[in-house]
């Protein structure tokens, strides 16, 4: 069986075009067997200098906010206080624009910037919250 590719989305943010994907998967451990949230955002044109955001549960602090990673819904983070849909270009485009000023620069960049414990952005960047 071929594999099931995900489309790759643009947007148009701070001057510059972008391509963005969201993926969910499972991580690999049976016991803890969470799900995840995935999301890839490329400058056009600059496929090497990406950015990587994971979103997994494992990543919650003891104290705070516990965040559900995407179940129900897949694409959903949340709280019992709110709800990130990372379908959502608006979404998206925080995330780009959060990130353009903090670290990351796609179009001078060689190598991607991978945040493997994105829950922790929820503290500081503000996201859109909701389904739509």
């Amino acid at each position: 069986m071929g594999r099931n590719k995900t489309t790759l989305r643009r947007i148009h943010v701070l001057n510059e075009d972008y391509l963005w994907k969201r993926e969910h998967f499972h991580l690999e451990n049976p016991v803890t067997s969470k799900c995840a949230e995935k999301v890839t955002i490329y400058m056009e044109g600059r496929r090497g200098s990406f950015l990587k955001l994971i979103f997994k549960e494992d990543d919650n602090k003891p104290e705070g906010e516990t965040w559900i990673v995407g179940y129900p819904d897949t694409g959903v983070v949340w709280n019992r206080n709110k709800a990130i849909n990372l379908n959502r270009p608006a979404v998206i485009a925080a995330i780009i624009h959060y990130f353009r000023y903090n670290h990351w620069a796609p179009g001078t960049a060689t190598k991607p910037t991978v945040v493997e414990d994105a829950l922790k952005i929820l503290d500081f960047v503000d996201l859109p919250v909701g389904y739509e």
